[in-house]
């Protein structure tokens, strides 16, 4: 996979995880370019981002994978052991991604992160197209 490509499903990672929270990475003490990184392709995962973590509840080093069953696999490292992750997250989906996170960075069970909701569409190709979007606030009308 070339460098571009690596940096293009960065880019899908970090904008499915704004879509759900757009001041999430802030408040995880997420710096894009000093604490967050595309991370290469591997047998394990197709992409995935590398955070530096400055959370309430974890500090510290926190992979997101797209595994190549386009599920996520979430690492957290301790600071004094960066080589095996002291838990993992395994088949997240893009949905509940920001809330998992932020569940075991910052906040807690107590999240006011939302799962976000699959929207089909289809444009004028006629091709059935699906993206994530942040859900609905309901009314009491």
């Amino acid at each position: 996979m070339s460098k571009q490509e690596t940096l293009a499903y960065a880019k899908v990672i970090i904008n499915q995880i704004q879509k759900a929270d757009p001041t999430a990475m802030m408040c995880w003490g997420v710096i894009p370019g000093h604490t967050l990184f595309a991370l290469p392709e591997t047998k394990e995962r197709r992409a995935g981002i590398k955070m530096i973590c400055n959370g309430h509840i974890h500090k510290g080093r926190v992979d997101v994978d797209l595994a190549w069953s386009d599920t996520y696999t979430i690492k957290f490292f301790d600071k004094d052991d960066e080589e095996n992750p002291a838990y993992v997250l395994r088949d997240v989906y893009a949905t509940e991604l920001c809330r998992l996170l932020d569940i075991h960075i910052e906040s807690g069970e107590e999240s006011p992160v939302k799962d976000l909701e699959v929207v089909l569409s289809s444009p004028a190709d006629g091709v059935l197209v699906a993206d994530v979007a942040k859900p609905m606030e309901k009314t009491n009308e």
